[in-house]
């Protein structure tokens, strides 16, 4: 029957997601937060809530995978080439979270900025072993998701309205420098790899354009930290900003 046809669809679909899907969040949170800024509030808010129901569905979407298709999902974090789509998950929390904190939803904002911090902790420490002995031929542009995420939880912690705790500065800060090098190491080793390897159209997906992405999420991570409190952390990244 067609419900029968449409729910092994939906099933298929879950089962082999992309585990980058948390791109559409980031994406629809960044231009919300630019139109709120623009001062188009209603279009702005339109988009809050689109974020905020695709993160919904694709949360759910992750669990049901995980749910139906655990090996699958081991097989993407071994995978050069689809491991780092998962950062998009803490990514996605942190700029959530950074566009409900310009809302004036803090608690809201914190909870998601707990989830996206853990999961890019827990991506962080068992990304390198997973992928140990892979080599560099897998290495793409989606490797800058790493650095992304490292960035979009300065950049979430920042976006809560002050006071800011000096725990709070010290993290923040902590997330902006391990980000900026990371993001030098993995152009480096994106780089070493473009140039050791064949280069083939198909080769060059979409990508690539986290490069840029990357490059500017740290310069706003950056500038955000140039409003935190004075204290040696912050001289410190004045001092490299």
């Amino acid at each position: 029957t067609e419900d029968s046809r449409g729910a092994r669809r939906l099933l298929t679909a879950v089962r082999d997601a992309d585990p980058g899907i948390f791109a559409l969040v980031m994406a629809t949170c960044i231009v919300s937060r630019a139109m709120q800024l623009n001062g188009a509030t209603a279009l702005s808010g339109i988009l809050l809530v689109a974020g905020i129901v695709a993160y919904v569905v694709l949360a759910a979407v992750y669990a049901g995978r995980f749910a139906v298709n655990r090996a699958g999902v081991r097989a993407d974090a071994t995978d050069p080439g689809r491991a780092f789509g998962f950062f998009t998950l803490a990514a996605g929390s942190d700029v959530l979270a950074a566009r409900l904190a310009a809302g004036d939803s803090p608690a809201a904002a914190t909870v998601l900025l707990v989830i996206g911090g853990i999961s890019w902790l827990v991506l962080s420490y068992l990304m390198p072993p997973l992928l140990a002995g892979r080599g560099l031929r897998g290495a793409s542009g989606a490797w800058f998701l790493w650095p992304v995420a490292t960035q979009s939880v300065a950049v979430g912690l920042t976006s809560l309205p002050p006071p800011w705790p000096g725990g709070l500065v010290a993290v923040a800060v902590a997330c902006w420098a391990v980000g900026v090098i990371g993001y030098l190491l993995v152009a480096g080793l994106v780089t070493a790899a473009r140039l050791a390897f064949p280069v083939h159209p198909r080769g060059l997906t979409p990508g690539y354009w986290v490069f840029m992405g990357a490059s500017a999420i740290s310069v706003l991570a950056g500038a955000q930290i140039l409003r935190l409190p004075a204290s040696p952390l912050t001289a410190a990244a004045h001092a490299v900003v």
